[in-house]
């Protein structure tokens, strides 16, 4: 058995919880315990996972045989960390066992919240929970450990839970005394206090740990970062029985009883008499000098408005005190104008009425209106207050000068309100008050609707309506779409339509009044089918209505009883009207199209209505039963026919009524086809606008009953191979492209019955072109099928695209790939864009397995599209690591661009290089299953044509196996071809891109260091042993960033990475576009520690100041300026013996600096040179080549570097003759690759910028 499957059997198991011994039998047959999966993780991690008895042994034994405690997963998770994710009573044992064995209690993740162990306890509390946080506490657990983004700490996360309340307390006390930071903040700037005080499940222990916050130093006046929120805001929110007394502690304790929040500026006692129970604590808050007129920000509303708004049953109470305390009783919010009188009059509190008649009694306006809807309070009381005592409240208002004809901004007044919102019980009561104050029972609103209009709308009793009439209301009164309350009284039907429309017409109602779609009563009438539906239609009919009568559409009555209720469109009604209308029919529509619409339809074709007629658009009733969802439409349909309606005639669409029933979704769809098809319907009738027959609509709305209904469909002789008229589609095609799951016995059956399995559509599709469209688990067993029954294969489209080329583009199975292979499917077949079918592959992650399988059985790796893009090209866009490696892999592969008519190769090397900078989460694919063992690079001469393959291979190369294998070739080759070979490296991969992702998108400054201090460390890392290894072959290694970056992230950048040269720090943030940081490793003894290379340093120094005495040792040279320094410092008041020292020591110093700084521009002047060097090595692998392979272009921004970079020189006035001299000494090994001369060097760098 390889190790790879025994591995895997590992992994099972543990993921599994299979038993110990299988466990112990895999690891004695040699499975690595620490083996990782693609995403980092140990068989330790999947154990701790779901930690259960089973587990516990299993997780001693891996640890006893080596299994790493501390292993971490590509978000740095450890097992510890895992088992802290689901705590049980199992829990506890596991974590003090990995704790033992020396498990990291504090390790940083790297997932997303960058989460603790401590934290994940924390967030969710159990009944285990405390000893596992007081034991990791005790081994050291970070108790302010904040998590990413959130920034929540153990002690606001515990704080903010609302279970295992009674341990609550026991875990704070714990935290604090261990040094929690009690006023920690979140990103909100919520802090404990915050989160107990909106904590509704505390009770007995609530004021407890508020006490014992406050005692411990947290801030009574902290605010939220959001609303600006105190502690004091969010308890007067709180209903706790305590609530008085935690009140008085805060203020006690110095919380602000006038903080306001950040955008509404409440204060405390907005949000007490909005929420709370208790008047004292109104009473306390005021005495405690609380503004009782404080308006809030927006709406202006003052805590009056509140208390007026509450339900709560002190209410009454609150509102008596602030009135009291001279709070303004007319006072108005900004939104609406509406004062405390109109909130009270909306809010449904059981002493409602008590708090009305204190308002007005204090001198509350009670006709003031609002700004938008111009409405009283008595418009707001005839509206909401709906409980029985709301006409008790109306006579009040009434007695005290309300308006009963004040007007809203639609002309609404409180009759019409009262006829729309009042219950039945009191309506008529309420009636009787308005019109005893002479309201005008004829006020029309905008819409010309009167008052009996919404009686007879919203069904109102038989009581109500004759009361109406009965003081003259405008019986035959028309809206502006001319309906009249006998339109309306039919159109909304409940249990009392009968009756009020017989007292409507027995009172001259006219029934045979059109609205404005010239719809009579009776249409009405039909649409609307309850228990009494058929006495209405009869009654109406037997009053003269013509049951032949057509609205502006020519629809019928019968049309409008065939027609579904819930396809009619209700018009002119506003969201109000249509809620209150299905409130009071939805029982009634059900009824509607189960059992009385039959009963309708079969008395108006008793009175003669017309089976055939027809609407504007040629729809007999009979289509529009057929389009209907009625359940009773196969009985319908039986008794229209049998009573001469005409099964094939057509709609304006050439539609038959067998073409409807194939396209919906009715229960009895089979049998009325069936039945139709019975009668005479034509089985191939189509369709005027794209010939469809009855097969063609059935295919393309598959379901569960499909298959029957194809059946039928062509048992009776349907055609199979008809033919759309835009697309061509079949009836296979239109299967063949349908999502629904079960389609292979349907395909199956239409092919057993003549259907052409290579019938082509407009686009030259086959049915196999179709099926690949969609993923279906019949897909497979599909393709298998219609292969066997001749369906080619290789068939191309308009676009030149086969099925393998469908296949792949939407990512079939490689079970679907490999069959089309085996059965002759062109694997190297181009389309119009001239794809293979591997370039479609390449743009997906998942399809790695068919990628493999492509090349393998022979795709060529370097075709080319249009746009001249390789598979390689497209799996690097797309960022497929696994992928681009296995390319890169192969021998064969060229990554030779030529330059395209579209000018678009350019773009995509750039890409190629900038792999760091294109996307940081590249480093998730870093650790790779690969094994890079094979890898062949035979010698450093064939290195050098491969080296932008092996760069790439480089970069993915995370565990060093590549970069291992090229140092043990190197150690064979002489330095030069090692160093040829370096600089490669240098300038293509080690320039530290990584570091892009540090520039590439925003980091908060607040929290920079936090974010970013560990993934800069471990970079550091990585860069230290990537220098260890290129030490052991002795090469002397220089490398060079050159970086553009926003300005506040690459100063928080130097400060924390470059702390120990901030001299070189301050100079490069002087420099506005460019950062030069050079790293210098000097190919010198590694026996020389730093103190041998300073002296050297201050030698050479030394001897070329005359000053200086040549015979002195260099250490005492060292110590002797330092004293000197030192004596300048301190001793200024000595004689003038040692001013003459100090002036000596100055000259000597001034001398050294002097040294130094041209020392130090030579060093700058090689670092350019070093840069460029770079910048020219890239500038080989972003030659642009046509196809005769000349070369005719750099980079663009390779080549903007190197100009950028002279002019550094030019400006700080070095020699043009040394920049020369410089740039043929360090191009001449290279200047054979580029066919250039050490003349045509220089020029190529520095003409351009001369003539610039």
């Amino acid at each position: 058995m390889k190790q790879s499957e025994k591995n895997q059997k590992l992994f099972l198991a543990c993921k599994k919880k299979t038993p110990i011994k299988n466990i112990k039998l895999i690891v004695s047959k040699g499975a690595d315990v620490n083996v990782k999966s693609e995403k980092q993780k140990t068989p330790l991690h999947f154990l701790c996972q779901d930690p259960n008895e089973k587990t516990i042994n299993a997780i001693k034994f891996l640890v006893s045989k080596g299994a790493d405690v501390n292993a971490k997963t590509k978000n740095n998770e450890t097992p510890l960390y895992f088992a802290c994710q689901k705590t049980n009573k199992n829990s506890f044992e596991i974590i003090q066992f990995l704790v033992s064995k020396r498990a990291d209690v504090n390790v940083n993740t790297t997932n997303y919240y960058n989460k603790k162990s401590l934290h994940l306890i924390c967030e969710n509390l159990n009944e285990f929970s405390l000893e596992i946080i007081q034991f990791l506490v005790s081994k050291g657990a970070d108790v302010n450990a904040k998590t990413r983004y959130q920034l929540e700490t153990p002690l606001n996360l515990i704080c903010q839970n609302k279970k295992q309340n009674e341990k609550l307390f026991e875990l704070i006390e714990l935290f604090v005394s261990k040094g929690a930071d009690v006023n920690a903040k979140n990103e909100k700037e919520e802090t404990p206090l915050h989160f107990i005080c909106q904590n509704q499940d505390l009770n007995e222990k609530l004021f407890e740990i508020i006490q014992f916050l406050v005692s411990k130093g947290a801030d009574v006046n902290v605010k939220t970062n959001e609303k600006h929120e105190t502690p004091l805001h969010l308890i007067c929110k709180n209903q706790n029985e305590k609530l008085f007394e935690i009140i008085q502690f805060l203020v006690s304790k110095g919380a602000d009883v006038n903080a306001k929040t950040r955008y509404e500026k409440e204060t405390p006692l907005h949000f007490a008499c909005q929420f709370q129970h208790s008047f004292e604590i109104i009473q306390f808050l005021v005495s405690k000098g609380v503004d009782v007129n404080a308006k809030t920000n927006y709406d202006a509303e003052t805590p009056l408005h509140f208390a007026c708004k509450s339900q709560n049953k002190p209410a009454f109470d609150i509102i008596k005190f602030l009135v009291s305390k001279k709070a303004d009783v007319n006072a108005k919010n900004i939104y609406q104008e509406a004062t405390p009188l109109h909130l009270a009059c909306q809010c449904q509190n059981e002493k409602s009425n008590e708090i009305i008649q204190f308002l007005i009694t204090k001198k509350a306006k009670v006709n003031v209106k609002t700004r938008y809807e111009d409405e009283t309070p008595l418009h707001f009381v005839c509206q909401y207050q709906t409980q029985e005592n709301s006409h008790e409240i109306i006579q009040f208002l009434c007695s005290k000068g309300a308006d009963v004809n004040a007007k809203t901004k639609r002309d609404q007044t409180p009759l019409h309100f009262v006829c729309q919102y009042q219950k039945k019980e009191k309506l008529l009561e309420i009636l009787k008050i308005l019109f005893k104050k002479k309201v005008k029972i004829n006020n029309k609103t905008i819409y010309n609707e009167n008052p009996l209009h919404f009686a007879c709308k919203y069904q109102k009793s038989i009581e109500v309506i004759k009361f109406l009439v009965s003081k003259k209301a405008n019986i035959n009164e028309q809206t502006n779409i001319k309906e009249t309350p006998l339109h309306f009284a039919c159109q909304f039907q409940n249990e009392n339509s009968f009756e009020i429309i017989q007292f409507l017409v027995s009172k001259g109602a006219n029934i045979q009044l059109r609205n404005e779609n010239e719809e009579t009563t009776l249409h009405l009438s039909c649409q609307n089918s309850n228990e009494k539906s058929i006495e209405v239609v009869k009654f109406l009919v037997s009053k003269g209505a013509d049951v032949n009568a057509k609205n502006k559409n020519d629809e019928t009555p019968l049309h409008f009883a065939c027609q579904s209720q819930d396809e009619n469109e209700i018009q002119n009604q506003d969201e109000n009207e249509i809620q209150n209308q299905n409130q009071n029919q939805n029982q009634n529509q059900n009824q509607n199209q189960n059992f009385n619409s039959f009963e309708i339809i079969q008395f108006l074709v008793s009175k003669k209505a017309k089976l055939n007629a027809q609407t504007i658009n040629y729809e007999t009733p009979l289509h529009f039963i057929c389009k209907s969802k009625n359940q009773k439409a196969f009985e319908i349909i039986q008794f229209l026919v049998s009573k001469g309606a005409d099964v094939n005639v057509k709609n304006k669409m050439e539609e038959t009524p067998l073409h409807l029933i194939c396209q919906k979704q009715n229960e009895n769809k089979i049998e009325i086809a069936k039945f139709l098809v019975e009668n005479g319907a034509d089985i191939n009738a189509k369709t005027s606008t794209d010939k469809e027959t009855p097969l063609h609509l059935a295919c393309q709305n598959i379901n569960e009953k499909t298959f029957e209904m194809i059946q039928i469909l062509v048992s009776k002789g349907a055609d199979v191979n008809a033919k759309t008229k835009k697309l061509f589609s079949t009836p296979l095609h239109l299967v063949c492209s349908s999502k629904f799951e079960r389609l292979f016995e349907i395909i199956q059956f239409l092919v057993e019955n003549g259907a052409d399995v290579n019938a082509k559509t407009y686009y030259n599709f086959n049915c196999l072109h179709n099926i690949f469209h969609i993923r279906l688990e019949e897909t497979f067993d599909i393709t298998k099928f219609l292969i066997s029954k001749g369906a080619d294969v290789n068939a191309t489209s308009t676009d030149q695209e086969t099925p393998l080329h469908l296949a792949c583009q939407f990512q079939n199975s490689i079970e679907v790939i490999k069959l089309l292979v085996e059965n002759g499917a062109k694997i190297n077949a181009r389309n119009k864009a001239k794809k293979i079918p591997l370039h479609y592959v390449c743009a997906y992650e998942k399809s790695f397995e068919i990628a493999k399988f492509l090349v393998e059985n022979g795709a060529d790796i370097n075709a080319k599209t249009k746009y001249q893009e390789t598979p390689f090209l497209i799996a690097f866009h797309n960022q497929i690591p696994k992928l681009i490696r296995f390319l890169l892999m192969n021998d064969g592969i060229d990554l030779t661009v030529y330059k395209s008519q579209r000018k678009v190769s350019n773009e995509f090397i750039q890409l190629l290089f900038q792999i760091y900078s294109i996307n940081q989460d590249l480093y998730v694919f870093l650790n790779s299953e690969d094994n890079f063992s094979d890898l062949q690079i035979e010698s450093i001469d064939s290195f050098k044509f491969n080296v932008h393959k092996f760069i790439l291979l480089l970069r993915f190369d995370n565990d060093y196996s590549i970069l291992s294998k090229f140092v043990e070739i190197c150690k064979q080759k002489s330095k030069e071809d090692v160093q040829f070979a370096l600089n490669f490296i240098y300038s293509g991969f080690f320039d530290f891109e990584k570091f892009k992702e540090f520039f590439s998108f925003k980091i908060n400054s607040k929290n920079f260091y936090e974010i970013k201090k560990q993934e800069i460390l471990e970079l550091k890392e990585k860069e230290e042993k990537m220098k260890d290894f290129f030490k052991e072959i002795g090469i002397n290694s220089k490398w060079i960033e050159l970086k553009k970056g926003r300005k506040g992230i690459l100063k928080d950048f130097k400060k924390l990475y470059y702390e120990q040269n901030e001299n070189e720090n301050k100079e490069n943030e002087n420099k506005k576009d460019f950062t030069i940081i050079c790293y210098q490793n000097q190919n010198q003894n590694q026996n020389q520690n730093q103190n041998q290379n300073q002296n050297q340093n201050q030698n050479q120094n030394q001897n070329q100041n005359q000053n200086q005495n040549q015979n002195q040792n260099q250490n005492q040279n060292q110590n002797q300026n330092q004293n000197q320094i030192e004596n300048q410092i301190q001793n200024q008041n000595q004689n003038q013996n040692q001013n003459q020292n100090q002036n000596q020591n100055q000259n000597q110093i001034e001398n050294e600096n002097e040294n130094q700084n041209r020392i130090e521009k030579e060093i700058k002047v090689h670092k350019m040179i070093l840069i460029i060097r770079s910048e020219l090595y890239k500038g080989m692998f972003l030659n642009v080549q046509d196809s005769s392979n000349k070369v005719h272009d750099y980079s663009g921004k390779s080549f903007e570097t190197i100009q950028q970079l002279i002019y550094f020189l030019y400006h700080d006035e070095i020699e043009e003759n040394k920049i020369n001299e410089k740039i043929i000494e360090e191009f001449e090994d290279i200047k054979d690759y580029y066919q250039l001369n050490q003349n045509s060097i220089i020029d190529l760098f520095l003409d351009d910028f001369k003539s610039n």
